[in-house]
């Protein structure tokens, strides 16, 4: 008598299923990979973008009786682009000494308060920082210096910017750093768990 056949799947079959289940995860393990380390780099940039870097500017400065210590400074040169030729600093208050002078650079969307501290007439430090508009989380310090007859005023030394300064709505906000490093932790983790699970069809077949 002839034995009746088997109709259930064939399982020569398996091995082309398999081989489609491997692909596919593989697909979307490097698909969460990808956007994973996007997301992480994207959650980064932030700090990164808080590094001093260097900067010189050189400025003017002009007697005008309307301002409280009768002057204020107008940069002429300078390779730092938030702080352009044709920005003007000026000097609020200085105590009685005249030694710590009170400053306020005014761009056309933020301005920034600071301090400078005189060493010599021609030779002080200024340090500015926090601010308001595109100047918001800038901080600048400088070395001031003068040409020969003081008709010209250097500064040279180093700014960084935190999140919110620059351009609005380029930078990524510190309240959403945190949301954003952990979406892509849990985007890279998901691939590390369809890595593990590519391996263990690799060893069933």
């Amino acid at each position: 008598m002839e034995r009746t056949r088997s109709q259930g799947p064939e399982r020569y079959d398996q091995p082309a299923t398999n081989h489609g289940r491997r692909l596919t995860m593989h697909s979307i393990q490097r698909l969460l990979a990808v956007i994973g380390t996007i997301v992480v780099l994207m959650a980064l940039a932030p700090v990164a973008s808080a590094s001093s870097q260097d900067f010189h500017l050189d400025k003017t400065c002009t007697d005008d009786a309307a301002e409280p210590l009768g002057y204020f400074c107008t940069v002429q040169n300078s390779d730092l682009e938030l702080i352009p030729a044709g920005t003007d600093v000026r000097y609020l208050s200085q105590d009685e000494a005249g030694i710590v002078v009170q400053a306020r650079i005014e761009i056309t969307d933020g301005s920034i308060d600071g301090e400078c501290t005189w060493s010599s007439d021609v030779d002080a430090v200024c340090v500015f920082s926090g601010g308001t508009g595109r100047l918001a989380d800038f901080s600048l310090e400088a070395v001031v210096t003068a040409n020969a007859d003081q008709s010209v005023w250097y500064w040279d030394g180093t700014y960084s910017l935190g999140a919110a300064a620059g351009t609005p709505n380029t930078a990524v906000s510190a309240a959403e750093t945190s949301p954003l490093l952990l979406l892509g932790t849990a985007l890279l983790a998901l691939s590390a768990v369809a890595g593990l699970r590519l391996r263990a069809l690799g060893r069933r077949d």
